[in-house]
């Protein structure tokens, strides 16, 4: 839990530091708070307020940065596939709570028509841990009205469960590759 704290006081020195360049040419912040919440059947439900603050600080450079929780209530036990929170219901009729804390950090810049996007997104659970570098790069085409995007990012994860006697590391990698078409001034259509 010393983590999170730790964590919830960079969020906010990065959104200070965010909103404090005022004298910047073209700078723009984009600041948003919302709150979704899921009742699922049967006995789940979710609480999942997000803040996320985005500044452009020219036009070629951004900077972004989202802060989440999830918070589980469950009388059933399982993973719930809306949030990627792990749950565990004990003897039956007990109600169980998890929370989840995600805060992800990103930079954009473009060069012409190619754009690179750096990020990384730290997510914490009383069993589960997980740090993801990821980078983006995209290319437009066609007066920029065909983007190809492809991307990466490894899943460093630590699983720390309730009757594991040590914690055990889980690698992934991910790779992701997407084809955006502009159709009309209403309309894309992406294939990934």
């Amino acid at each position: 839990m010393a983590a999170i704290k730790i964590n919830i006081r960079i969020i906010l020195a990065i959104a200070g530091l965010l909103i404090s360049f005022r004298g910047l040419a073209f700078s723009e912040e984009l600041v948003h708070i919302q709150t979704n919440y899921y009742d699922i059947e049967p006995g789940l439900t979710i609480a999942k307020p997000v803040f996320s603050i985005s500044r452009d600080f020219s036009l070629d450079t951004n900077l972004s940065m989202r802060f989440t929780v999830d918070h589980v209530k469950t009388d059933a036990s399982g993973a719930d596939a809306t949030s990627g929170a792990s749950q565990f219901a004990g003897a039956s009729g007990r109600r169980d709570t998890d929370t989840r804390e995600e805060i992800a950090i990103s930079a954009g810049h473009t060069i012409d028509d190619w754009k690179i996007e750096p990020g990384y997104a730290l997510s914490t659970e009383e069993d589960y841990k997980s740090q993801v570098p990821s980078i983006s790069i995209s290319k437009d085409f066609f007066r920029r009205n065909t983007t190809l995007t492809m991307g990466y990012a490894h899943n460093f994860d630590e699983i720390m469960g309730r009757y594991m006697p040590v914690s055990e590391n889980k690698d992934v990698n991910n790779y992701a590759i997407s084809l955006t078409q502009v159709l009309t001034p209403w309309s894309i259509t992406q294939v990934g």
